[in-house]
């Protein structure tokens, strides 16, 4: 899945850690907090229908069209709203975002964590994913072309069965890879609640387009990927607000 993922921006993530003593500039804006812990608790329990239901019609995107709908045109509204009240300023998150996705470079193991800290995006994890099927098919062929009489009748039919299967998943994530690829966005300016809104924007349209690729698959428990990408970009707006929460209750905005 070579998608972009256009929310990520690993590098303007791991940016705020470094700005974390100026005080921001913008003021504290609830609306923009309260409505994204209300697209926190719904996307949590979307992604567990979805699990449930992967590979039924009941989880396939045209069934969901309308949770799709509803949170484009809210995420869109709170992007206007963070870039009209939140000028260019300083992001005090003092290392709360670089923690964030040092986890997602955990998850992917040694080479996505690699990939992340020379500050790439999802694309460098999926060239990951795919280089590590490439490995796999080629190990399974490998194994199949040993002299004649090495292999039992049983053990070719496992190999083969195996290699099939791998085949099948590099189709899969090339075929997302394809379909995500048209998703470019360039980074927003702006403070920190504009960034980080715009980014969760972005990552919603990216998740859609993935659900919509993956086709009678769905979203199982097995598709991670989006779904942490998607956790971490909520997470890091609620981080954000609460600081700004606080400095407001502080009297520092």
């Amino acid at each position: 899945m070579r998608v972009r993922f256009a929310g990520l921006f690993i590098a303007i993530g791991l940016a705020f850690a470094a700005c974390g003593a100026v005080p921001p500039a913008a003021p504290y804006d609830p609306i923009i907090q309260d409505t994204a812990t209300k697209f926190d608790r719904a996307f949590q329990t979307f992604v567990i229908k979805l699990n449930r239901t992967a590979g039924t019609p009941a989880g396939a995107y045209a069934s969901h069209q309308d949770f799709y709908d509803t949170w484009r045109g809210e995420l869109a509204h709170l992007r206007n709203r963070a870039v009209a009240t939140d000028p260019a300023d300083a992001c005090p998150l003092s290392g709360a975002t670089a923690e964030a996705f040092a986890d997602l470079a955990q998850t992917s193991g040694a080479l996505g964590g690699q990939a992340l800290g020379a500050g790439g995006d999802l694309a460098e994890l999926i060239e990951v994913a795919l280089s590590r099927v490439a490995a796999r098919l080629d190990a399974l062929s490998a194994e199949l072309n040993q002299p004649p009489g090495t292999l039992t009748p049983s053990q070719i039919e496992t190999l083969r069965a195996k290699r099939a299967a791998w085949t099948a998943k590099r189709a899969r994530l090339q075929g997302v890879a394809n379909a995500m690829a048209v998703s470019q966005v360039s980074a927003p300016e702006g403070g920190c609640s504009t960034i980080v809104v715009a980014k969760l924007d972005q990552q919603f349209t990216d998740f859609e387009r993935f659900h919509q690729a993956q086709g009678a698959i769905g979203v199982p428990a097995r598709a991670q990927a989006p779904v942490i990408l998607m956790n971490v970009t909520i997470q890091n707006v609620l981080k954000v607000q609460a600081v700004k929460q606080q400095k407001a209750a502080a009297g520092l905005l």
